[in-house]
């Protein structure tokens, strides 16, 4: 790697989990572009110039994002569809997690309720 390249990392643990108020809309960031690829997705943020790879399950999550549901609706829907192998097991763990990583890297925003 040469010295003008740097190397992203990103580390997630428990004590930096989003905190997303109830009726908060969880939306698809500012200059987020997304490509289907088969049963996964490509993420490209144009502000930054980063690509990211989803896989089946994120990008379930992903296309929900396009419905406009609040926090507490994403977590109902996938929780009726647990028996479906798209959806992430453990959704009250799997999702706000998934979503701490998204908004670390700016690919999502939290509309607070009014």
């Amino acid at each position: 790697m040469s010295a003008s390249q740097e190397e992203s990392t990103f580390t997630i643990d428990e004590n930096s989990r989003l905190d997303i108020p109830k009726g908060a809309m969880v939306q698809h960031g500012l200059g987020i572009e997304s490509l289907d690829v088969d049963d996964e997705m490509v993420l490209y943020d144009t502000l930054r110039n980063q690509s990211y790879r989803l896989n089946a399950p994120a990008t379930e999550i992903w296309k929900r994002l396009d419905r406009g549901l609040a926090y507490e609706a994403l977590v109902a829907d996938f929780a009726a569809k647990d028996d479906s192998p798209q959806a992430p097991d453990g959704v009250e763990q799997t999702l706000p997690d998934f979503l701490t990583k998204l908004a670390d890297r700016g690919l999502i925003g939290i509309n607070q309720p009014s």
